[in-house]
């Protein structure tokens, strides 16, 4: 957007008309989408528009666009968690099934445990076999 008009801009001073930077500025504001209205009024209120340049202006909206882009991929990469809604019947076959299932998952969920508890076990052994052997090398030292 820039690049078009500044071209527009440099043709036209080529033909004689001449545009001062508050007006270029004023331009490319009144020129800008309407999904970006709030970036304008926060120019416009925080900036004094006749002080501010061209580059300042292009820097400010380019920084805005990366971060709306970024934004929007963020968006994008966000996984949406869909819940389905059970009837009455739905559920009488559900509990049925899960009723089967459980029995499998219990084996299941004992299993997982043993192993919890059996690496549990081991972590403390460890940490009684750390503290000893740390204890026996302290009273070397003395």
């Amino acid at each position: 957007m820039f690049s078009r008009f500044m071209v527009i801009v440099n043709e036209l001073e080529a033909l004689g008309k001449t545009y001062t930077e508050v007006e270029k500025v004023m331009k490319i504001l009144r020129s800008i989408p309407k999904k970006w209205e709030t970036k304008v009024t926060v120019i416009q209120e925080a900036k004094d528009l006749t002080k501010l340049s061209l580059e300042e202006l292009i820097g400010s909206l380019m920084t805005y666009e990366i971060n709306l882009n970024n934004h929007q991929r963020v968006e994008e990469n966000k996984k949406s968690i869909a819940f389905m809604a059970l009837t009455n019947d739905d559920e009488e076959e559900k509990s049925e099934s899960e009723s089967e299932s459980d029995e499998d998952s219990m084996e299941e969920e004992c299993t997982n445990e043993d192993a919890n508890m059996c690496f549990m076990a081991l972590e403390e052994h460890e940490d009684k076999v750390n503290s000893n052997s740390n204890y026996n090398e302290f009273q070397d030292v003395q």
